[in-house]
């Protein structure tokens, strides 16, 4: 994950945040393992987790709104 991500994750760590629900989402060029990393970090804290979304390269306008409509549809 990038760095700016890890400090953020260690930050909400301390925080200590329950009762949340997470989606672990990103692009990638050639690994794609932050989203895993990401939804793995917020199942350790023990929160509720959506089926976490993974985009090749740039995300088209159709990537987007499916991204959107998980989002939607879990509120």
């Amino acid at each position: 994950i990038m760095p700016t991500v890890g400090s953020l994750l260690t930050y909400i760590k301390g925080l200590n945040p329950t009762g949340r629900i997470g989606l672990g989402f990103g692009s990638y060029g050639w690994s794609g393992q932050s989203p895993g990393i990401i939804t793995d970090f917020m199942k350790e804290m023990k929160w509720e987790t959506i089926e976490m979304a993974r985009i090749q390269y740039e995300a088209s306008e159709e990537d987007l709104e499916a991204l959107k409509e998980k989002i939607i549809a879990i509120l």
